[in-house]
C-alpha cells in the first residue's frame, strides 16, 4: 500500500499497534531503517497520537530520531497478586 502513494520528497509518520503481527512490525522495522523520510511508531493497546502526521514528524526530525522516554522503577504495589515480588536488578 505504501508504493500507491510514496514520494521521495515528502516524510511519513506511520503508527503500528502494538498488537500487531509479529511479521508486519518487521518488515516497519525494516521500511523504518531503509529510508530516511519514513519513521515508525509502535503504539501499546491504549496509546493514541496527541499530534498530527505532519507535527510528528517535524518532532522526529528536530531530535534525530532519537526516543524520548523516561524509564522508572517496576512499582509492586500496582499489582494485585500477592505472589508478585520485585528485586530492582536491571
Amino acid at each position: 500500500m505504501l508504493s500507491s502513494f510514496y514520494r521521495p520528497q515528502n516524510e511519513y509518520c506511520i503508527a503500528v499497534s502494538g498488537g500487531a503481527e509479529p511479521m508486519f512490525k518487521l518488515i516497519m522495522g525494516e521500511v523504518d531503517q531503509c529510508f530516511n523520510n519514513i519513521r515508525v511508531l509502535y503504539l501499546a493497546g491504549v496509546d493514541i497520537p496527541l499530534k498530527t502526521n505532519l507535527e510528528m514528524v517535524e518532532i522526529l526530525k528536530q531530535w534525530n530520531d532519537t526516543v524520548n522516554a523516561e524509564i522508572t522503577w517496576f512499582q509492586p504495589k500496582r499489582i494485585r497478586s500477592k505472589r508478585v515480588s520485585c528485586n530492582h536488578h536491571f
